[in-house]
């Protein structure tokens, strides 16, 4: 059965934040399982496109950014990041996130609106943030 791209790009970033959750809950080796076993009752195209979608390094829509520049312009970051996350953080909020990333291993997860993405992106990779993964 067709259905629109709109309704795919939907059922994808749901996908993808199924399988996060799954993840974080159980592991991602049972996520794995649970996913196989769900999928495989659901479109073949959804499974596939899921999967094309983790490979490519989408999240839905989380916007990961992984390390800042050497010498960041901390303030057009935090602007940034006050800007495309739709949470509307507050200055604290994204300035805690841009100290935190200095913690080893640690990112920050913007929630941006899928089709903002591109855009949020570019400023991102425009100001030096470096790992932007979706």
């Amino acid at each position: 059965m067709a259905i629109s791209e709109e309704h795919q790009n939907a059922l994808v970033d749901a996908s993808l934040h199924f399988m996060r959750a799954l993840g974080n809950a159980y592991g991602s080796e049972r996520a794995m399982e649970f996913w196989s076993t769900l999928s495989d009752t659901v479109d073949p195209d959804l499974k596939g496109l899921t999967f094309a979608a983790m490979l490519g390094g989408r999240t839905g829509e989380l916007l990961v950014i992984r390390s800042l520049p050497l010498n960041p312009d901390k303030i057009a970051i935090i602007k940034a990041i006050r800007t495309w996350d739709k949470r509307m953080l507050g200055l604290k909020e994204a300035k805690d996130m841009i100290d935190g990333l200095s913690d080893f291993g640690k990112s920050i997860e913007l929630e941006v609106t899928y089709q903002r993405v591109p855009g949020a992106r570019e400023e991102f990779i425009r100001l030096g943030c470096r790992g932007l993964g979706l």
